[in-house]
């Protein structure tokens, strides 16, 4: 029996590992909503889930300058979301 519930417990924790390919997806969705076209974005995380790293090319900025509103904007909205 407590082999069960051990296994159910260590299954549970595997499910939170964070996805930093979600997290690329809710970055680059960010991205677009504040008019900003990149390429190459990729997303990683740390065991906590917080932002690990950013990789982008910026191509081109909306209204707002990426460095540092958006990028921060971004960043928190994959933390929150993730």
């Amino acid at each position: 029996m407590s082999l069960v519930v051990c296994s159910v417990l260590v299954l549970a924790s595997c499910s939170d590992v964070p996805d930093s390919g979600r997290a690329t997806e809710i970055f680059a969705d960010c991205l677009e909503r504040n008019d900003v076209e990149v390429q190459d974005l990729e997303v990683t995380l740390n065991a906590d889930g917080s932002v690990g790293s950013i990789s982008a090319t910026i191509m081109n900025e909306g209204a707002v300058p990426y460095e540092p509103a958006v990028r921060m904007a971004c960043t928190e909205d994959v933390e929150l979301n993730r």
